[in-house]
């Protein structure tokens, strides 16, 4: 329980900080884009590299995620339906037979309906994903943070002075 408390009192930490509001939208929509998929050997890895590079908070990278991961497979049925409309379309089956022949597509599983629809998705999605995130963190930071600091509950968060032996921030 203390664990759960003090996940939340970093995440809120990270929300109310000066950290920019694109670095916390940039690592929210990597997370979501993460978990959407299932596990590639190059997809995640390749999502991975780029949080890394773009300096993405890794804290709530490691915190959405497996959040998401529970709610991603409810959306497996749309996304077969979709993927199996993409890989039985006639007019994208010249694309196809040229990417079957490339040698390390066979380690992308671009085959599988869950998995094209899932790339498919996250090709679409990622711009308009960051904007809705980007504009809910600052919705968040100018509306329901000043709401939340008038309220005893953000003193009842912050642990007492003597469980600071036991955690380190």
């Amino acid at each position: 329980m203390l664990t759960v408390i003090m996940l939340i009192k970093k995440l809120i930490k990270y929300l109310n900080s000066n950290e920019s509001i694109e670095n916390i939208a940039f690592t929210l929509t990597l997370s979501i884009l993460y978990a959407l998929a299932p596990f590639n050997i190059w997809y995640h890895p390749i999502l991975l590299a780029i949080l890394i590079l773009k300096n993405g908070n890794l804290f709530i990278f490691l915190l959405i995620t497996p959040i998401f991961s529970l709610i991603a497979p409810i959306l497996y049925g749309p996304l077969h339906t979709l993927g199996t409309s993409i890989l039985t379309s006639n007019t994208l089956e010249p694309l196809f037979n040229w990417v079957s022949a490339i040698p390390l597509t066979l380690f992308l599983k671009w085959n599988n309906t869950v998995q094209i629809a899932a790339y498919v998705i996250s090709a679409l999605c990622c711009v308009p994903l960051y904007i809705i995130n980007k504009k809910c963190i600052i919705s968040y930071r100018s509306y329901v943070l000043p709401q939340l600091q008038k309220y005893k509950i953000t003193n009842m968060i912050k642990l007492p002075s003597w469980l600071s032996i036991f955690f380190k921030d």
